[in-house]
C-alpha cells in the first residue's frame, strides 16, 4: 500500500539551498544600495534566450573577462555580487523600442529581447544574476538571469520642485494680497 504524504517542501529548499538563492527582495538591492538613482527596466526576452546567455557567460568565464569566485573550500555563488556583462548594447529601433544585444565581443552582438520605453534610457549597467553556486559542498545551478539599469529620469524631479514651489510662491502671494486686503478694509 502506497501512502501519499502531504508536506511543505520549502524547508527542503531552504536547508540545501543558500540563504539568497530565492531571496527576491534582495535582487532591487542592486540597484537601490550601489547606486540609488537607478531603476530596472522591463525587458521582453526573446524565446530562448536563457541558452544564449548560458553560452556567452560560459564563453566569456573560459576567457577570464568576468572574474569568478573560488568555490573549492566556500560555499557561495560562481560570479561575483553585481557583475556586469561586459559586452551589450541598446540599440533605439523606434520612438518607443529599444533592442537589447549582448555577445561575447562587440563585434557578436545578438538581439535578446525588446525594451518598450517612452523616455529616453541611459543605461548603467547590465547585471548578471543567479549561476552556478556552492552549499555544504554540493555544486548547484541556477539559472541566469539579466537585469539592466538605468539612471531615474532627472527632468521629471526637476519639473515636481518647479511646480511645487510655484504653488508655495502663489499661496504665499495670495496669503499676503489678503493680509494686504484686510488692512486696507479696516
Amino acid at each position: 500500500m502506497i501512502k501519499t504524504v502531504k508536506g511543505d517542501i520549502t524547508q527542503l529548499f531552504a536547508k540545501y539551498l543558500p540563504e539568497d538563492a530565492f531571496n527576491i527582495e534582495n535582487d532591487s538591492q542592486i540597484s537601490q544600495n550601489l547606486m540609488p538613482n537607478t531603476s530596472e527596466v522591463a525587458v521582453d526576452f526573446v524565446d530562448h534566450y536563457e541558452l544564449q546567455l548560458e553560452e556567452n557567460i560560459q564563453s566569456l568565464i573560459s576567457e577570464e573577462k568576468i572574474p569568478t569566485n573560488n568555490l573549492t573550500n566556500s560555499d557561495g555563488f560562481l560570479l561575483m555580487k553585481n557583475t556586469l556583462h561586459p559586452y551589450y548594447y541598446l540599440k533605439k529601433i523606434e520612438d518607443d523600442q529599444y533592442e537589447l544585444q549582448i555577445g561575447t565581443s562587440y563585434r557578436d552582438l545578438e538581439k535578446i529581447g525588446i525594451i518598450h520605453q517612452t523616455e529616453a534610457l541611459d543605461p548603467v549597467g547590465l547585471f548578471i544574476v543567479g549561476g552556478d553556486f556552492v552549499k555544504n559542498g554540493i555544486r548547484y545551478h541556477e539559472r541566469y538571469r539579466l537585469k539592466l539599469l538605468v539612471k531615474d529620469n532627472p527632468s521629471q524631479d526637476v519639473n515636481t520642485k518647479k511646480i511645487k514651489n510655484e504653488a508655495e510662491v502663489s499661496s504665499e502671494v495670495g496669503s499676503r494680497s489678503q493680509r494686504h486686503k484686510k488692512k486696507n478694509s479696516k
